[in-house]
Parts: C-alpha cells; structure tokens; sequence
C-alpha cells in the first residue's frame, strides 16, 4: 500500500505532496484541478513508466494530435509527449524532468539526448549518452529519448519525434515496448469506462476465482440487489465484440448490462 504521493513537473503539478495515504482515497476538486493527473501519475509509477501506459494516456486525451496544416518545428520539441511535462515543454536534457515518489521510491521521466558511435572493426554501433545538450545545438548526428530513472537503472522508453504514431511504431518494433517491471498491480477506470473487450478479458480471469467473482456480484448489487449473476457472450450477430449479460431475480432471461430492467 502506498502511504505518501509526491509529484513534480507532470502535467499542472509544479509539485504536489500528499503526505498520508490511506487504503481507500476518496479525491475531489474543482474542474481542471488534477484529479485526473492525480490519478495519471499513479499509473505511470505502478506500471514503472511503461510504454504502453505513456501511450495510452496520451491518446485518452486526443494529445496525439497533429495538422499538416500546422508549422512544426521539425525536432523533438513538438513531441506530444511535451504534454506530460510541466507547461507543456519537454525538459532540456540536463533539467529535472517528472518526477513521482512514493514513499521513499523515486521514479523520473527524463529527456537524454545519445550520439552513435560506430565501431568499424566489429561492425557494431553504441550509444553515448551526451549531457548538458541544448535545444538550439545541432542534433543531426544525436538520437533524442524520453528516458525513465529508477534507482541507478536507466531504460530508454522510445526515441521522441512529433508524430505519436511513428514513435509507437518504432518503438514496438525496436524495444518491444520494453516490458517493465510493474510495481503494483493496477485497474484504471476512466470516465470514459472501459472497451467491452478488455472488461471480458479481465471478467475471464476473475470468474475462475470463486471469491472474486462473488466480489464483483456483490458489487453489482449495489445498483440493482435483483443481480444474481454476469457473464459475457459473443455478439456475432452485429459483428461487435463479447457482451455482457446479467441474470436477475424475478428477471426472466439475461439482460444485457443494466438495460430495460
């Protein structure tokens, strides 16, 4: 269980400190106050700053987008991955980037800036990490990461460029999206709430806990007691994914979800 938070430089927390938490956290505040954030970061710390999850936070809130249209700067700086960052600016190499602590472990996003070096003996090409690089130099010869920090572990995470989709591309190609070591296991439910699909998927590893999938039905007897069982079901006959269906008491067949009860 985590008993303290600190965030710096993430999205609009400058630096946030959460001194005690307990088993349950209930968070509130206004719009645009960062519970959301909040939340965010708690992700990226139990997912050790996974690729996948930067990602996917990035594509919840439409910040892969891009025009034509627009100017880019043509280098990393218009890096959608800019929005992670404090004021919307990718750090210089040499600035502290994100920063999130829990209790005394500390995990940092950074930005790293390596120059190849080709070895013609052996036919082999390394990466020297630069420091103290900026914006302004000359970056042809130099490859720009997004880098994340654990104890004295480095892992680049994907090489930064201004088109999400390239950088998930090579990055699944080249690192395999570097499958980090989680520290917690985690669910993220957003407002948005979840693909039928993964719900089924994760629906299928509780049902084969008789504890947990009595867990899940209490829970849903919290809006309507009449639940007495859920399961999901292929939907072939609309082409969509498995769907789920609830059986209730004085309910005659399954329902699907809460629908007409």
């Amino acid at each position: 269980m985590l008993e303290s938070f600190e965030i710096s430089n993430f999205r609009l927390f400058q630096h946030l400190k959460v001194k005690k938490l307990n088993r349950v956290n209930l968070i509130v505040g206004k719009n645009n106050s960062g519970k959301s954030s909040f939340l965010e970061a708690l992700e990226i710390y139990a997912s050790n700053a996974s690729a996948s999850v930067l990602f996917e936070l990035l594509e919840s809130r439409q910040e892969d987008w891009f025009s034509d249209a627009s100017p880019q700067s043509g280098d990393y700086t218009d890096s959608p991955f800019r929005h992670l960052f404090f004021g919307h600016k990718l750090p210089e190499s040499n600035e502290q980037g994100i920063a999130i602590r829990a209790s005394s472990i500390k995990l940092c996003i950074d930005v790293a800036a390596y120059q190849l070096v080709n070895d013609d003996k052996e036919r082999i090409t390394t990466r020297h990490r630069v420091n103290d690089l900026k914006i302004t130099e000359d970056l042809s010869n130099l490859e720009i990461y997004l880098i994340v920090e654990d104890f004295d572990k480095v892992r680049r995470i994907c090489q930064l460029g201004y088109n999400l989709k390239d950088i998930k591309r090579r990055t699944f190609r080249l690192f395999d999206l570097q499958k980090s070591d989680f520290k917690y296991t985690w669910q993220f439910v957003s407002t948005k709430n979840m693909s039928n699909k993964k719900l089924s998927a994760l629906w299928d590893l509780t049902s084969l806990n008789n504890e947990l999938k009595s867990e899940v039905i209490e829970a849903l007897c919290l809006i309507d007691q009449r639940v007495t069982g859920v399961g999901f079901v292929d939907d072939t006959s609309n082409g969509r994914d498995r769907i789920p269906l609830v059986t209730m008491r004085g309910v005659e067949g399954e329902r699907p979800t809460f629908a007409d009860v």
